[in-house]
């Protein structure tokens, strides 16, 4: 099963337009990653297409719609895999960013001033 590009749109997440990874369906019918719901319903509790407000109950209890996932891995056979991978990665860098900042935090806890001036130079450099 390939998908046509009229097919292909509905296996798009609302909010990253790949094909969905765990997909969650609104109660309002759109579709999208349960990842991506959850960060974006965790900030506003509205679909992002239509604006419906989602109750809290269900931000609260997700569920992967078993059926539409079904039918993206067989359109996007190893998708499922790749993702997995790939949300792993981004844990695990989450993780070291998340222990770099705790050290630069224990290391500069008396000196606030330096911590101001490398803190600068660190965001300045990382756009580069």
């Amino acid at each position: 099963l390939v998908p046509s590009d009229g097919t292909a749109i509905l296996m798009e997440c609302c909010m990253c337009l790949e094909a969905m990874h765990n997909p969650v369906t609104l109660p309002c019918g759109h579709n999208g990653c349960k990842t991506h719901l959850e960060q974006s319903l965790g900030i506003n509790p509205r679909c992002p297409v239509c604006r419906q407000e989602v109750p809290p109950e269900f931000t609260r209890d997700m569920h992967v719609n078993i059926d539409l996932k079904a039918l993206i891995g067989k359109a996007y056979p190893g998708l499922d895999i790749q993702r997995q991978r790939l949300q792993e990665e981004e844990e695990r860098q989450f993780q070291t960013n998340a222990t770099i900042q705790e050290a630069v935090n224990l290391w500069f806890a008396d000196r606030p001033a330096c911590k101001c001036a490398i803190v600068l130079y660190w965001n300045i450099t990382s756009y580069q």
